[in-house]
């Protein structure tokens, strides 16, 4: 009677054992598909950060573009201002001396109204 005693007690304890072993697998199995969803989930965010790393390479070529394309219209608008400065100083010695000439073709009006035959 004793040794069945034994056993029934061996039996209980290896019991429980498996059923601890059981929940253990369990819990192993349901972390490891936790695991599982975590890798998916970097995986995405991967993906996620790839995606935006290139669009930020595209806008930075893109705004690289735009400052060069800048620099070449403000170049090109100071080259208009200059020339515009140099239109005004050459009207304004082609206003003078046009006066200039206006005023020597009135001076000779008077000299040729001298020698007028009368």
């Amino acid at each position: 009677q004793e040794v069945t005693q034994m056993i029934a007690n061996i039996q209980q304890v290896t019991q429980r054992a498996v059923q601890g072993m059981d929940g253990g697998v369990k819990r192993m199995n349901e972390g490891v598909a936790l695991a599982d969803k975590a890798g998916d989930s970097l995986a995405d965010i991967r993906s996620g950060n790839d995606q935006v790393t290139r669009a930020v390479d595209e806008i930075t070529h893109t705004l690289k573009e735009q400052v060069t394309a800048a620099r070449e219209v403000s170049r090109q608008v100071e080259q208009i201002a200059q020339g515009a400065e140099r239109n005004c100083a050459t009207v304004a010695q082609t206003a003078s001396s046009a006066h200039h000439l206006k005023e020597q073709a009135q001076h000779l009006s008077v000299l040729a109204n001298r020698f007028r035959i009368a």
